[in-house]
């Protein structure tokens, strides 16, 4: 799982990769004909959204930041376009972390 700000997590399979919120789930193995429970670090079913890419789900955490921000605050235009691209800049440095150079 990659971590990312604000319980947000990104979990992949051979096919895609899922993001969405984390969460902690119950899960119960047998081992050795014994049953074992574990918690295990998990992306919340309601929240998951799937992509080919790790850059696209940060992608689709920027729009979900972005509308945090206008739902949280009462801005000006000018307002919300600085801070956008604040946010924006935050996220680019998180795909350069990856190896990526935009967020397209």
């Amino acid at each position: 799982m990659i971590r990312l700000p604000d319980g947000y997590g990104i979990v992949a399979d051979d096919r895609q990769y899922i993001f969405g919120k984390t969460g902690t789930t119950k899960t119960v193995k047998t081992v050795n004909g014994v049953k074992v429970e574990a918690l295990v670090d998990s992306i919340q079913s309601q929240t998951a959204s799937y992509h080919n890419s790790v850059a696209s789900c940060l992608q689709k955490m920027l729009g979900i930041k972005q509308r945090e921000l206008v739902a949280d605050n009462e801005l000006s235009l000018p307002e919300a376009l600085r801070k956008f691209e604040m946010l924006q800049n935050q996220f680019e440095k998180l795909l350069k972390e990856v190896g990526k150079e935009s967020l397209v």
